[in-house]
């Protein structure tokens, strides 16, 4: 298993690999969160169900590789990402379909589109953070911030493609 950014891991750090290690974390985030809309268009999701899917998944992974002297504090720091992306979720559907599933009133998107950018940011801000703390990286400051903050945005632009919003004559039908 290669670390995407790590001081360690020289075929990270020419100008390619930092492209395709960007490009892998938007590519990531968009597989996390695809078939996690696919399913919220349908349920609103029961409480652990991203720590069931998404932190079984990051101990699994390490687990591959678990003689590397950064997998303890990486695997500690992605399972504690993941149960806060798991209460965002549940604040997010709260958010989206109030707290009476039954209600006739339309959801509200936004909850679950800050989500879509929290989601992925957070997981790779925590696992870059781990990654400095332990191997370090000899990616620049600004690289770091963007290839946090990129799955984040596609992640927001994948939302609207979840939960596209209305078109202005729906709108003006409706009122």
């Amino acid at each position: 298993m290669s670390i995407i950014g790590g001081a360690n891991h020289k075929h990270f750090s020419s100008d390619i690999g930092q492209m395709g290690g960007t490009v892998s974390l938007m590519l990531t985030g968009a597989l996390l969160l695809g078939p996690l809309f696919v399913v919220l268009r349908r349920w609103r999701l029961p409480v652990g169900s991203l720590i069931l899917v998404w932190g079984v998944n990051c101990v699994a992974m390490a687990a591959l590789d678990w003689g590397l002297p950064y997998h303890a504090a990486l695997t500690g720091v992605m399972v504690v990402a993941v149960v806060i992306c798991d209460w965002l979720l549940q604040r997010a559907q709260a958010l989206a379909f109030g707290p009476d599933e039954a209600s006739q009133a339309p959801p509200d998107w936004q909850g679950l589109r800050v989500f879509a950018f929290v989601a992925p940011a957070l997981l790779f801000g925590a696992y870059f953070f781990a990654l400095l703390l332990t191997e370090g990286s000899r990616w620049s400051i600004h690289l770091l911030g963007g290839a946090i903050v990129l799955p984040g945005v596609a992640g927001w632009l994948l939302s609207y493609v979840a939960w596209p919003p209305q078109i202005p004559a729906e709108v003006a039908a409706e009122e």
